[in-house]
């Protein structure tokens, strides 16, 4: 039950999610490329790539507040972006026609193997930096934020099952 999960979930959603996070930031010197191909929630490891695309039908959507919670591994986005949206906010590089998505990744893919991989590592650490300045200071600050907004919700027996707040 829930009740019984507080220490698990605490050490799988703050340890295992923000060293997760930590690692396809810091530890890839590779460039990497997000592709999203529609709607959806939870897209966060597209967005941490060097460079993200998506279809032109994506909806971003954090949906923490909807259900009373912290959108801490949201970084505290709380609402719906389209894909124009986020292509003038910077959050992606190139929005594609429906089903164009997985195809470009490949071209952009392929482009980047004709590079030296210095060159590559390099221009990977480039596209990283401002992303690895943020996650030092605020990703332990919103995952937590998170984290204690759920286990106040289970411990007043609203989320999760009947013994929640027992």
């Amino acid at each position: 039950t829930y009740s019984e999960l507080p220490t698990q979930r605490f050490q799988h959603q703050y340890l295992d999610d923000t060293n997760l996070i930590k690692n396809m930031v810091f530890d890839l010197d590779v460039p990497t490329i997000g592709a999203i191909p529609g709607p959806g929630f939870h897209w966060d490891s597209a967005m941490l790539c060097d460079i993200t695309l998506c279809s032109e039908d994506t909806k971003m959507e954090v949906p923490h507040a909807q259900g009373g919670l912290v959108a801490g591994d949201g970084m505290g986005l709380m609402c719906q972006f389209t894909a124009r949206q986020m292509l003038e906010w910077g959050m992606v590089n190139e929005v594609l026609p429906k089903g164009k998505v997985l195809e470009r990744a490949w071209e952009i893919a392929r482009m980047w193997k004709t590079m030296p991989y210095e060159n590559r590592t390099i221009m990977s650490n480039l596209a990283k930096r401002p992303l690895k300045k943020l996650l030092v200071e605020d990703l332990k600050l919103h995952t937590v934020s998170e984290q204690y907004g759920s286990l106040l919700r289970i411990a007043a027996g609203d989320l999760g099952d009947e013994h929640s707040a027992q």
